[in-house]
């Protein structure tokens, strides 16, 4: 027996592959062995492992869903029934058993690729499979009765909790901020939503865009996020600000640059008057603190 993908939705819905023996990535960067257009596919959005007559498929940057049997987070991995259809984003893959001499007769092309956003076409790399494309017509091959819904579980972790899925949104996409350089930009989670506050300095804007568009593809329909994110040309002065005079009342405030600030106002550099005290005022911005006495 052998392993067949077939595409039956999305930009190249008709087009088919078959599985090799070694580890297949599937995503829409250039690195993956199959290559995915359509929208929402993260850059390496799964793999599937054919090992010892069993099919593994693990979520990498995505979540994927085996349709009728649960949902496989991000970062986890499980076995999978030979035939299943998966889903990424809105696309829909079939993973089919097929008769050796079926795929036999397919030709051997082992080195084809064809253009990224053609619609119906599978964009496939270099990589040591037989591939074939034909017109088809979508359908979804019924499971065994031992396949059926709920035979998955035992193999599947458990289905994470809403709570739990917006943590591990919120822990990717810190490390993502990191490894771009932005460290002006905080998460937190919200009424079931990702919260982005901050700023963007000019020479992080590309990088920022990047990440949105990531953040939308990954979670399209699953978990929004607002963008509270504003873009500055330059990072703030670290220079202390100036203070010219102190009111001290009920209601204390500040005078720098003929302007008056009481607590909690930020200025115009990004400075945020955290307190006014008997003998001196402290500021902060971006977790750093300082304090100016009078």
């Amino acid at each position: 027996m052998t392993c067949e993908l077939q595409i039956t939705s999305g930009f190249h819905s008709g087009a088919m592959a078959r599985l090799s023996d070694q580890i297949t990535v599937i995503g829409s960067s250039d690195a993956c062995d199959l290559v995915l257009s359509d929208e929402g596919i993260a850059a390496r959005h799964m793999s599937l492992e054919r090992a010892r007559g069993s099919l593994a498929l693990t979520a990498l940057d995505a979540d994927v869903e085996v349709v009728g049997k649960g949902l496989v987070p991000a970062g986890h991995r499980a076995d999978i029934p030979h035939n299943a259809t998966v889903r990424l984003a809105a696309t829909d893959i079939q993973v089919e058993s097929t008769r050796a001499d079926f795929m036999s007769s397919l030709p051997e092309l082992p080195q084809i690729r064809f253009p990224r956003y053609s619609p119906a076409v599978l964009a496939v790399a270099c990589v040591p499979m037989a591939f074939a494309a034909f017109a088809l017509t979508p359908n979804t091959t019924s499971i065994d009765g031992q396949d059926a819904p709920g035979a998955l579980a035992s193999q599947m972790p458990p289905e994470p909790t809403a709570e739990e899925r917006l943590e591990a949104a919120i822990a990717l996409f810190e490390t993502k901020l990191e490894a771009s350089g932005i460290d002006t930009v905080h998460l937190a989670p919200r009424d079931g939503v990702v919260v982005a506050t901050g700023t963007v300095f000019q020479a992080n804007t590309d990088a920022w865009h990047q990440l949105e568009r990531w953040f939308d593809g990954a979670y399209a329909g699953q978990i929004a996020m607002v963008n509270n994110v504003s873009g500055t040309a330059n990072p703030p002065s670290i220079d202390p600000p100036a203070i010219q005079s102190v009111w001290q009342s009920d209601t204390p405030f500040l005078t720098i640059d003929n302007s008056r600030y009481h607590e909690g106002a930020t200025l115009p550099n990004g400075w945020v008057l955290a307190s006014i005290g008997p003998a001196a005022a402290s500021f902060e911005y971006d977790n750093r603190t300082i304090e100016i006495r009078y």
